[in-house]
């Protein structure tokens, strides 16, 4: 991973609701999160949730899988273990 690729990276995680999300999806692990239980969660509206999505998917930190009833969120499978580790580490403190 290039330099630039990590600035992009930590300009998406550097919005505290995204952060807060994205925490929230790599929790869930493989059962990924819905975006309704997100909105529950954090109490965003569903626009500005996309909003920070998109964001957090352009990096490819989250990716989603659609199936003809719903929509999910992942952590993508390929974060490096630094990031991963940083997430772990801020909910431990």
């Amino acid at each position: 991973m290039t330099i630039m690729k990590f600035c992009t990276v930590f300009e998406a995680l550097g919005s505290e609701i995204r952060l807060q999300v994205f925490d929230f999806i790599m929790q869930a692990g493989e059962e990924g999160v819905a975006p309704k239980e997100i909105v529950q969660q954090f109490g965003v509206d569903s626009g500005t949730l996309q909003f920070h999505l998109k964001k957090l998917m352009n990096v490819n930190l989250v990716s989603k899988k659609n199936t003809r009833r719903n929509r999910r969120y992942y952590c993508s499978s390929n974060i490096p273990a630094v990031f991963q580790q940083l997430v772990l580490q801020s909910d431990a403190t």
